[in-house]
């Protein structure tokens, strides 16, 4: 009897964890980017950049098959600008809607420390899951 009990909780909370789960995949669905629409999200990068006044330098990886119906676009990020431009473009690039998950994120000096106009230079490197089918 014990271990039908048991069973039947495991059950239950299975059950609540899937309705959890559930619930949050229309969220997740609108934050990977529709095949096809890759171009649109590199675009507004590029304007997020220029927006914060970064020089950008981006490498896009071998797609790669994910879960389901979703690729995997290794991507490589460069940006250089003045230390808090490059903070903010991050904070900015955090509260996007599109899921990019980082692998590494690494940010060094280019000039010299306490100098006014001291250029950063971060590198971020994650990748961005797209839609196989439009």
């Amino acid at each position: 009897i014990e271990n039908t009990v048991n069973r039947a909780l495991k059950l239950r909370q299975t059950s609540a964890d899937i309705a959890l789960v559930a619930t949050g995949l229309p969220q997740l669905e609108t934050m990977i980017i529709a095949a096809g629409k890759e171009v649109e999200f590199f675009t507004v990068l590029e304007k997020k950049s220029q927006t914060y006044r970064l020089a950008e330098t981006l490498r896009i990886g071998e797609s790669a098959p994910g879960p389901e119906d979703i690729r995997k676009l290794p991507l490589d990020i460069e940006f250089r600008g003045s230390f808090l431009d490059v903070l903010r473009f991050l904070v900015d690039l955090e509260q996007s809607a599109t899921l990019l998950p980082l692998n590494q994120l690494s940010m060094r000096l280019l000039g010299e420390a306490g100098a006014s106009t001291a250029d950063f230079t971060a590198i971020i490197k994650g990748t961005l899951y797209v839609a196989s089918i439009p």
